[in-house]
């Protein structure tokens, strides 16, 4: 008789669990529809459920409609207990945390907002939630003019999109990948300035664009480094190398003159002889004007000899 009274027992509160689950999950699409104030009457009932996976998910959920109730606090606190009963990295534990720098974002709190998501980061937690605060925190660090922080942000929300949530072929709903992707590489390029210079970092750029073969935009970068930052280390190189993509641009007129202005402005400054060099080799490989390559040559050594200029 106690054997079957259990067993009765048993099988009601399992029904009871199952209903609950199937409500939750409804629940669930309330919530990504925007809709979750719907569900305001049926959520504190199963707050009161004897399984804890449950009950905590409804509080997180009461919690959302307390945000959207003005009662902020409310949520801040039920979020704050959930999280200390969640185990780090757990999914739930990954919403709860992003609700609350969220929370506190709205708040314009970012010392807050960080601490909470950051948390998310240091975990290395997994799902869209986890994205989605990388992706967060990355765009407050921006805020804060920590750009270098961003870059960590946006890396790992990168290597979830692109090892978690795309699969095979393409990512949900959701996720801009370049925008993403335009994200990093404008934290990258501050956080390099930042810590090198944007002289330094123009002339980088430029370097890159010039070994792509991208004339004009190396030409840019380089006239922009010795014209904004003409006390540079890097401006007298600058002035040389755009010289040089007039070659590849196919002004060699142009091209032409200006190695010479390079030349005769330089005086005996160390990229004086490259800049011979570079004349000579103009002469030689596009006007076959073989005597003219020579005493570019010769002069080029000349002024090697003197200065032990470093021909590179």
């Amino acid at each position: 008789m106690i054997l079957l009274s259990w067993l009765l027992i048993w099988g009601l509160a399992a029904h009871a669990s199952e209903q609950e689950a199937k409500a939750l999950a409804a629940i669930r699409v309330l919530d990504a529809k925007g809709k979750l104030t719907a569900a305001a009457d049926e959520l504190p009932q199963l707050a009161k459920s004897t399984d804890p996976d449950i009950r905590n998910e409804a509080w997180y959920f009461i919690a959302k409609i307390y945000v959207e109730l003005k009662r902020s606090d409310d949520a801040e606190k039920i979020w704050l207990e959930g999280i200390q009963r969640l185990q780090a990295g757990a999914d739930l534990w990954t919403k709860e945390k992003l609700a609350l720098g969220q929370l506190y974002a709205v708040r314009n709190d970012q010392v807050k907002a960080t601490v909470v998501l950051q948390d998310i980061v240091n975990q290395r937690a997994h799902g869209r939630a986890a994205f989605d605060a990388a992706l967060q925190l990355g765009k407050i660090f921006d805020d804060m003019n920590e750009p270098r922080k961003a870059v960590h942000a946006y890396e790992f929300a990168q290597q979830l999109a692109t090892t978690e949530l795309y699969g095979a072929n393409a990512g949900p709903a959701g996720i801009d990948a370049a925008g993403l992707q335009r994200s990093l590489d404008t934290s990258r390029r501050s956080a390099d300035v930042a810590e090198k210079g944007e002289d330094e970092v123009l002339f980088k750029e430029a370097e890159w664009a010039r070994t792509k073969r991208l004339w004009q935009d190396a030409r840019t970068k380089y006239f922009e480094v010795f014209t904004r930052f003409p006390k540079s280390p890097l401006a007298i190189q600058a002035q040389w190398r755009a010289a040089e993509c007039l070659v590849g641009l196919g002004k060699l007129e142009e091209a032409q003159t200006q190695l010479g202005l390079f030349i005769a402005r330089d005086g005996l400054g160390p990229w004086r002889g490259q800049a011979m060099v570079s004349l000579g080799e103009l002469y030689l490989e596009q006007r076959l004007d073989a005597k003219s390559a020579i005493d570019c040559f010769q002069n080029a050594y000349r002024a090697w000899l003197r200065r032990r200029v470093k021909i590179t």
